[in-house]
């Protein structure tokens, strides 16, 4: 009697052990990892966001990555609406000459900064969400919708319209 107990107690473990592996597996959170992604604008003569032979590695950005605007190319870009919108950082450096185009609202969670080129909000929202907005360089012309910057707000240089 003592060993058929001991027996159930192990093959009750068992179960917990092998439960609790397979519930861990698929009920916990895979981790993210955030990505830097610079426009290379290999999309030929399509300059959408969405497109992913526009961007290094091939692969669209999405939430959480910070995407790069340098002198790879200054092909012109536009945040279309077939892309997620929404992203951690946009950084517009300098070596960068072309026109970035809002043709959907964009969601930035980090921080948007512009040395040079030229940003369009056109109609859409812009929204700085936890973040702040650097302008020293460039052209940035604001949304005739909205656009909210939580932290900081900075303008050093550049045209701001």
């Amino acid at each position: 009697m003592f060993l058929k107990l001991k027996r159930i107690g192990f093959c009750i473990i068992a179960i917990f052990i092998v439960a609790s592996f397979y519930l861990g597996i698929f009920f916990t959170n895979t981790p993210a990892f955030a990505a830097t992604r610079t426009w290379d604008g290999g999309g030929g003569d399509d300059y959408n966001w969405s497109t992913a032979a526009n961007w290094s590695d091939n692969t669209v950005p999405v939430s959480g990555d910070t995407v790069t605007f340098d002198g790879t190319s200054s092909n012109t870009s536009t945040i279309d609406a077939s892309f997620g919108g929404s992203i951690a950082t946009l950084n517009i450096n300098s070596g960068y000459n072309g026109t970035i185009t809002m043709a959907r609202s964009l969601t930035i969670t980090a921080a948007f900064s512009q040395a040079t080129g030229t940003f369009n909000a056109s109609t859409q929202t812009l929204d700085i969400n936890d973040g702040s907005f650097t302008l020293s360089g460039g052209a940035f012309t604001n949304s005739s919708a909205t656009m909210t910057a939580e932290r900081n707000f900075t303008i050093s240089g550049g045209t701001f319209t």
